[in-house]
């Protein structure tokens, strides 16, 4: 039965039987049942019509004797908060809504029982079951309830809990309730910070949301909540107010660096002792992308919807030698049998060779450069380490000289070339390379 409907029943009837046709009438007279006009009403612990008109008794006079037996009951059905007043013959609860053509389902509820034997002035009180879903702190569920209109809901739902509230479905851009409001006091639309009131609510929530001009997008939700709850609307004659919540998303992109590794393999073309970076390392990337969550402008949650590292990190890559160093042949002496004159005069000529060679290749810069090379080698670009593993100004290795670019041996190149070789593996490797004169200097 439609609830926003009003429907008018036939005028009641009143049976008589005299005691020669009692037998034969007894049996039909139990189905034969008459209605009075319906009245719009709510349910019996809400707001209900009050008059229940009167109907004349049947009286059956038996035969033999004065004796009456009051076979005719009138009754009051509320099917969903719409009253009818019936006069009947029926003996049970279930007859009078066979009469009505009234059918319950499995989770639709009848007051006294379906089976209960039926009495005059008897109130017969259907509810029809409707499945709604729930919601308490975030938490959604469905459940059944037996109630004539969103009003009535949430007046018994709040004895449970004040804060559970009833969610409407969406299709579409609909907004689907299975109750209507509330039929007979005005409603609240709450939507975009803004309150309407509704002061008709016969119609379908959709219908009313529609009215009020509110228009929903694909992901709002809308709940339908005891108006108590909320503080502008307390000590005002609203019952219900919905709430419209608009629903956004966005998403953020981060980007975070993902570190190299580092890795070491031996090479047999560098001197042992001694390393190089071949394969300089480089930090990559990954990519996240989150979805964030708002409800009515504010931030309610987020998920990591993709995850990529969409730059791949270079592997540092250093090679350590392994190749045994070239032992230098001592240099020839002069002869034991020479004379004095002659000694001295040919150590005369080597240290006069060994200062023009010196002076040919130059010096190191001043400053920084100075300062180091005359750590490491007094200044001398010439200079050979006794071991005869490192040379000149920087006391390169041959194998990192070579490695750098350098040509022939670092001995022998200029100082200005020596220097620039060396600003070449500080760039590369930094100050560590000269560990001891680089701290002594200051430059680390």
């Amino acid at each position: 039965m439609n609830t926003n409907e009003t429907t008018t029943a036939s005028t009641p009837v009143v049976a008589e039987a005299s005691a020669a046709t009692a037998a034969d009438t007894g049996a039909t007279m139990a189905e034969h049942t008459a209605a009075e006009p319906v009245t719009s009403g709510r349910s019996f612990y809400r707001r209900r019509s009050t008059a229940i008109a009167g109907a004349a008794a049947a009286a059956v006079i038996l035969a033999g004797g004065a004796v009456g037996v009051n076979l005719h009951k009138s009754v009051t059905l509320d099917v969903d908060g719409q009253i009818t007043h019936v006069s009947t013959f029926a003996g049970s609860v279930n007859k009078v809504l066979e009469s009505k053509s009234i059918r319950l389902g499995e989770h639709d509820t009848v007051v006294p029982a379906a089976s209960a034997p039926l009495r005059d002035g008897s109130e017969i009180v259907v509810r029809y079951g409707r499945e709604v879903t729930l919601s308490k702190d975030g938490k959604e569920s469905t459940s059944w309830i037996h109630a004539v209109d969103a009003a009535e809901a949430l007046q018994s739902l709040s004895s449970r809990d004040q804060q559970i509230t009833l969610v409407a479905s969406r299709s579409g851009n609909r907004a689907i309730l299975a109750l209507p409001l509330d039929s007979d006091k005005p409603v609240a639309i709450i939507s975009d910070s803004t309150t309407k009131l509704v002061t008709t609510a016969d119609g379908s929530l959709d219908e009313i949301l529609s009215g009020a001009a509110v228009t929903l997008k694909k992901n709002d939700t809308v709940e339908v909540v005891d108006a108590s709850t909320i503080k502008s609307l307390q000590h005002t004659d609203v019952e219900v107010a919905v709430l419209v919540h608009r629903v956004t998303t966005t998403q953020k992109t981060t980007v975070k660096a993902v570190p190299f590794k580092k890795e070491t393999k031996k090479d047999d073309t560098i001197l042992e002792g001694e390393s190089e970076v071949v394969q300089p390392g480089q930090d990559g990337e990954e990519t996240i992308v989150k979805e964030i969550h708002w409800v009515d402008g504010e931030k309610v949650g987020s998920k990591v919807i993709s995850d990529d590292v969409t730059k791949t990190p270079v592997t540092e890559i250093t090679a350590e030698g392994t190749k045994k160093a070239p032992v230098e042949e001592p240099a020839d002496t002069a002869s034991s049998s020479s004379g004095s004159k002659d000694s001295k005069g040919s150590g005369s000529s080597a240290k006069k060779s060994s200062s023009t060679a010196s002076k040919n290749q130059g010096s190191a810069p001043d400053g920084v450069w100075g300062k180091l090379a005359k750590c490491e080698s007094g200044g001398n670009p010439s200079i050979v380490s006794s071991n005869g593993l490192y040379h000149g100004l920087y006391q390169f290795s041959v194998g990192t000289w070579h490695s750098l670019g350098g040509k022939g041996l670092p001995s022998q190149a200029s100082a200005a070339e020596q220097t620039r070789i060396a600003k070449k593996l500080q760039a590369r490797s930094g100050w560590g390379q000269w560990p001891a004169c680089s701290r002594k200097i200051g430059v680390r």
